[in-house]
């Protein structure tokens, strides 16, 4: 009887740590203009265009056009576009700092203007 619950611990262990998924890990490159996503080291897709400098928190992938305005991008699409002057940026938890070329940095939270300084 100890060794059928012993068994059976066993394989319940082994069924949970099989559902568990492995986590997915995301980086963003620029190359020739666009945004190039990767997940877990393969290409799963490429959008935008007129990129310079792109960077991700692993959910938001955000980019700096050619214009200096921010683009953010949800699973491959544009969602939203805002900003001006922007020489280059962080992403982190969401929000977004960014650095313009009059020398200020701004801080996006859920794409809207919180602080300058």
């Amino acid at each position: 009887m100890k060794t059928y619950l012993l068994l059976l611990a066993c394989l319940m262990a082994i069924v949970e740590l099989s559902s568990v998924k492995a986590a997915e890990i995301m980086t963003v490159h620029v190359q020739a203009g666009r945004v190039q996503e990767y997940v877990n080291g393969s290409l799963r897709r490429s959008y935008g265009s007129d990129i310079v400098d792109v960077a991700t928190d692993g959910e938001l992938v955000a980019a700096v056009t050619q214009q200096g305005r921010i683009q953010e991008y949800i699973k491959g699409s544009l969602g939203l576009s805002y900003g001006s002057d922007v020489l280059r940026f962080r992403v982190s938890g969401g929000s977004v700092f960014a650095d313009l070329k009059n020398g200020r940095t701004v801080g996006y939270c859920n794409r809207s203007l919180r602080r300058t300084f």
